[in-house]
């Protein structure tokens, strides 16, 4: 299939004042919102309720809390669609028998899922190959996890909330309470701080990183590790409790691996 594009701001300044950009691939359309970027407090403890990130729901391996420092960078409004998938690459991720149904979840508003994350990478991939993107001088990528994490927070404009946009689980995300045990339409729920939708609950996010315990240490632009056996995945999902959607905590698995909660949130930098 033959791909294009329209960008809304063609002209994409290299110091991101954009507060948006609108993207149309072929005849699907996407916004990805602009993060500036800063310093912020990533991951939780639930050791010390007077030091930073206190959460009592917190997990050992969400800490030590520590520094990190971003550059800004743009972030998708939504999941990838399940529009946007088939229009990009012309099938669904998965095998014969893993196929996109009416019981779990069906229809072009609906988040793309069974993705693993090497199936996250070719969807990049085809994305950054067509003409008006490189022409553009924008890059699609898989965001990091500290990335993923600023934004869930709200970036600069965080409320310190719990979940992302919230301290009400139920406001923000589809869970196993109340997702009667399927996917959702994207844009369902309130957004948070920044305008992004569903990063509590709904599908699990993959990021960049490779999966290992934090070290406590500040870090800029932190990537992760150079290489591990497991890729971190973040946000929660239809069939997790309210605990799993917290803005800091953290899954891993097998880039290999595709299940019918997992999807994709595209970042983007400008690189021109």
């Amino acid at each position: 299939m033959n791909l294009t594009a329209k960008i809304s701001e063609p002209n994409i300044s290299l110091d991101y004042t954009q507060q948006e950009v609108e993207i149309i691939i072929n005849d699907v359309k996407f916004v990805m919102k602009c993060v500036k970027g800063g310093t912020f407090m990533m991951g939780a403890q639930h050791t010390n309720v007077n030091e930073s990130n206190y959460d009592s729901k917190s997990f050992d391996w969400e800490g030590p809390v520590h520094s990190v420092t971003l550059d800004s960078y743009y972030i998708a409004e939504t999941l990838v669609s399940q529009a946007l998938w088939q229009t990009v690459m012309g099938a669904t991720p998965m095998a014969e028998n893993r196929q996109w149904n009416e019981q779990d979840g069906l229809g072009d508003n609906y988040p793309a899922y069974n993705v693993s994350y090497l199936d996250s990478e070719k969807f990049v991939e085809s994305l950054n190959v067509i003409p008006e993107i490189k022409a553009a001088g924008i890059l699609f990528r898989i965001p990091t996890e500290a990335e993923w994490e600023f934004a869930c927070r709200g970036g600069l404009n965080t409320k310190g909330l719990r979940f992302s946009g919230s301290d009400k689980v139920d406001e923000v995300a589809w869970f196993d309470y109340n997702s009667n045990g399927k996917v959702h339409p994207i844009k369902e729920k309130q957004p948070n701080e920044l305008g992004l939708y569903d990063m509590s609950g709904n599908l699990f996010e993959w990021c960049y990183d490779w999966y290992t315990r934090y070290s406590g240490e500040s870090l800029v632009n932190p990537q992760g590790p150079a290489m591990a056996s497991r890729r971190v995945l973040r946000g929660g999902c239809w069939n997790y409790s309210s605990r799993n959607c917290r803005s800091s905590y953290r899954l891993n698995d097998s880039p290999h691996h595709a299940d019918s909660y997992y999807g994709l949130r595209l970042a983007m930098s400008v690189v021109k």
